[in-house]
Order: C-alpha cells, then sequence, then structure tokens
C-alpha cells in the first residue's frame, strides 16, 4: 500500500501543469498552493529516507520559499515556476552527488550491478554530469516560458515536451549503453 501511494504522489505530479491550468479557473492560487503543498508532504514522506540530510534540508528550504512566496504573492507566475524549482532541485541533488560520490546515476546502476568496475563508475558519472545539463536546459526554459510565455506554451513545455525529452534522454542513453558498452566492461 505504501508503494502505490507514493506512485499515486508521484503520477499526481506529473499532472501538475494540466491541473494548473484547468483548476485555476475553479480555486485560488492559495488553495491550489495549500493543495499542493499537502501532497508535497506526502511524497516527501515516501522519499525522504532515500535522501541525505543535506539533500533532505535543500528540499525542505526550496519548498518553504516556494510556499512562502506563493502566500506572500498570490501570484500564478509563482505556481508556474514550481517546475523551476524541481529542476533546481534535481540539478543540485545531481551536481552536488558528483562533488561527493558516489553519483546518483552510479547509486542507480548499484542497485543492478553491486560491483561496478571503474570504467563504469567513470560512465556513470558522465551520465550524472549530462542529466544535470538537461536539468539546467530545463529549468531555463521552464523560467522563461512562466515568466515571459504564454500559459498555453508553458503548460505545453512542461507538462508534455520536457516529459518527452527526458524519456528520449532515457531512451538515447540505454540505447548507447546496449550497444557501445560490453557486458563485462560495466
Amino acid at each position: 500500500m505504501k508503494k502505490f501511494i507514493s506512485t499515486a504522489l508521484s503520477c499526481i505530479f506529473l499532472l501538475y501543469p494540466f491541473a494548473v491550468y484547468f483548476l485555476l479557473d475553479h480555486t485560488s492560487t492559495r488553495s491550489f498552493g495549500l493543495l499542493l503543498l499537502l501532497i508535497l508532504a506526502g511524497r516527501y514522506y515516501f522519499i525522504k529516507d532515500k535522501l541525505s540530510m543535506k539533500q533532505q534540508l535543500l528540499l525542505l528550504v526550496l519548498a518553504v520559499l516556494f510556499f512562502l512566496l506563493l502566500f506572500l504573492m498570490n501570484s500564478i507566475i509563482v505556481l508556474k515556476l514550481y517546475p523551476v524549482l524541481i529542476n533546481l532541485g534535481l540539478l543540485f541533488v545531481f551536481i552536488w552527488s558528483v562533488i561527493y560520490p558516489p553519483t546518483i546515476i552510479e547509486r542507480i546502476a548499484r542497485l543492478q550491478q553491486p560491483n561496478l568496475s571503474t570504467k563504469a563508475i567513470a560512465y556513470t558519472r558522465n551520465v550524472t554530469l549530462v542529466w544535470s545539463g538537461f536539468f539546467f536546459i530545463n529549468l531555463t526554459i521552464s523560467a522563461l516560458l512562466a515568466l515571459f510565455g504564454s500559459f498555453k506554451a508553458w503548460t505545453l513545455y512542461v507538462g508534455l515536451i520536457s516529459y518527452l525529452l527526458i524519456f528520449t534522454l532515457m531512451g538515447l542513453e540505454l540505447l548507447y549503453r546496449h550497444l557501445y558498452i560490453k557486458p563485462d566492461e560495466t
């Protein structure tokens, strides 16, 4: 049941841009923010054990700042900046793991293969850097659309295009790994 609830909360976040787009005609920005806060608190409960204390602290600080800003400004732009904060948080976590290894990608790889070679560790570091670059580009585009783009363009990018880019990057990395890295090299 715990896994189901965690998965359901994750799926809710995938629909966030569309929820903002469609629900704000029916509720206030602050009410929507309160609902988001409750969902985030539930999601945090399920992931906190997988993060270091510093990573948890960063996520909590970002969340507090976001909700303070939302409730003080009562602005839809703040709601539109939420994906920017998510990408900023992911960028920080990934870069932090490069500076203080093991990297996030290495940790994921070790779930399938606990004994990684030196070459595989270097590869996972590079993949972590690629994801860091992706998160930086994604947060930049999301921020520009939140601040200067139309509501429809923002919704389309953060609700669909950015997910397609994520799946494309995952697919390309998986394809590269299977085509160019021999099983005995990992």
